[in-house]
């Protein structure tokens, strides 16, 4: 063969490697690229299994506080009461039940002490309410508008880190988790506001 041959040749074998090379390369790249699918595939059904496990987790451990107001006596003199009752599967944890309103154009909030209800207690418990100064509710911190009628709404802890807000005629409560990721609601600034007052008692 002459040199002109021996060059044709080695370009068209050349030319061959690199199309086989360009389809080894285009087949790992589908394939790499079906790698990446079926793991975000395996992750998002992993996260999934996850989420639904929390929320059974949530759900079991889950309180539920019923609550009214009625008028009692304690050490002798007339006082306000909560008649408090946890209807949930789980404790609840730092209770708190609130009431609001305004007399005089001045808001004003009563509350409990800082206690703790285990889920259907034989039968409801009567906790004086008092008085208190610090943050106090409004329509978004309490659920409903403020007024001279007295409005109530109550929070709690559960023993998997949740705060609840229960706001009366509603069915579902209010849950916020710190780690969930989710903004804070304004709803904690009271509770926490109190918690913090009453836990130094």
């Amino acid at each position: 063969m002459t040199g002109e041959t021996w060059v044709a040749v080695g370009t068209g074998l050349l030319a061959l490697a690199t199309f086989v090379l360009a389809g080894i390369t285009a087949w790992n790249v589908r394939k790499t690229g079906g790698l990446v699918t079926a793991t975000e595939k395996s992750a998002a059904a992993a996260k999934a299994t996850v989420d639904e496990i929390q929320r059974d987790r949530v759900l079991a451990y889950r309180p539920y506080l019923s609550w009214s107001v009625k008028k009692g006596v304690r050490a002798g003199a007339e006082a306000t009461l909560a008649n408090v009752g946890n209807f949930g599967r789980g404790p609840a944890i730092h209770c708190l039940c609130c009431v609001g309103f305004i007399a005089e154009e001045v808001p004003w909030l009563m509350t409990t002490p800082l206690f703790d209800l285990s889920p259907n207690e034989p039968s409801n418990r009567e906790i004086l309410m008092e008085m208190r100064s610090g943050l106090l509710l409004d329509k978004d911190t309490a659920g409903s508008e403020l007024g001279p009628e007295p409005v109530r709404v109550a929070f709690c802890q559960d023993q998997l880190g949740n705060y609840f807000r229960f706001v009366p005629y509603r069915v579902e409560a209010d849950i916020y988790n710190p780690i969930a990721g989710t903004p804070r609601p304004r709803w904690m600034d009271v509770y926490k506001d109190q918690f913090d007052r009453l836990a130094k008692h």
